[in-house]
């Protein structure tokens, strides 16, 4: 059997002290803030280069703020056709009204720009969204710092706990002594009341060749004026789902989408606002679990076990 020879390198050496400071010099995992620096007017309200010939799109909206209101009091959206032209955009409110009995109102957004649902009144419209967006980016650091600081008052908790443990086992302190409560106890139940569309929200017939809606969200916690509101940016129409998921991926490798849930949704239907990922059948996924991803590789491997075995010597 011929030698075997391996090289390995485990870099270069440094001290504990180097290699705490070296640790705490890393960059930790947080949201990268490609507009922070920007000296443009309302950065954080950008508008995307078209893709297709479609601009607008024509929509039925419910929910608070608009006309009807749906039983969940969420906000419910639905995209009736897209159209190269603001005209044609007009033209198609009139032929749906014409050719159906409208039962909701419509509303002729362009695509490719923010909108905030319910829309502001009165207001600076594209200043307020750049408020409202630049304060989501300052509290993804601030979470981040208050689960460092979690995170530090549970390992602490963990050595008191095992210190009294090895205590117990020395004979220095009695066994009721022993501690098992969490020092940060969550509610992980979740109640969320389940609505059914009625009947009078069924999907639509087509009305253009495009089936398909790119649509980035995003939900405001943080700016107490538009609190709960939405953004909302339609940024694009498909024919087919493959080109809508090629679009998707796209976007969710921008780093100006990276605060944003950017999906794939079926066009003519009711969708929820912002999407729910569970709940919507085309959103797609730009990722895998590590275990499906293994579990393909695995299955791509086939090994042979007794080549792994020595000839015997016969």
């Amino acid at each position: 059997m011929e030698d075997i020879n391996a090289h390995y390198s485990i870099g270069d050496t440094m001290t504990f002290e180097q290699m705490v400071q070296t640790k705490k010099e890393e960059k930790e995992l947080s949201l990268y803030n490609p507009f922070e620096k920007s000296k443009e007017v309302n950065p954080y309200v950008f508008e995307d280069k078209p893709v297709g010939i479609r601009r607008f799109a024509v929509l039925s909206l419910v929910g608070e703020g608009f006309q009807q209101r749906h039983i969940s009091n969420k906000c419910m959206m639905k995209v009736k056709v897209s159209t190269t032209s603001f005209e044609q955009a007009n033209k198609m409110c009139e032929v749906i009204k014409e050719k159906s009995e409208l039962k909701f109102a419509l509303y002729v957004v362009e695509m490719f720009k923010f909108v905030c649902l319910p829309p502001l009144l009165d207001q600076d419209v594209d200043s307020e969204m750049n408020t409202a967006i630049k304060m989501e980016y300052v509290a993804v650091d601030d979470e981040k710092e208050e689960f460092n600081n979690r995170k530090k008052t549970m390992m602490d908790e963990v050595k008191r706990h095992n210190e009294i443990t090895k205590k117990i086992a020395d004979g220095e302190l009695d066994e009721s002594e022993a501690q098992s409560a969490p020092i940060l106890p969550e509610d992980m139940i979740k109640k969320e009341t389940s609505y059914e569309i009625s009947d009078s929200m069924d999907p639509d017939i087509p009305l253009c060749t495009d089936r398909y809606i790119v649509i980035s969200t995003l939900k405001i916690t943080k700016y107490e004026k538009m609190k709960d509101r939405i953004i909302v940016k339609i940024c694009g129409t498909f024919e087919n789902e493959a080109d809508a998921n090629s679009h998707m991926k796209t976007m969710k490798k921008d780093t100006k989408y990276k605060l944003f849930d950017v999906t794939v949704c079926d066009m003519y239907v009711w969708l929820e606002m912002p999407p729910p990922y569970e709940l919507i059948e085309n959103v797609m996924f730009d990722s895998k679990k590590l275990t499906e991803t293994l579990g393909q590789r695995k299955q791509t491997i086939n090994i042979n076990t007794s080549e792994l075995h020595m000839p015997s010597d016969e």
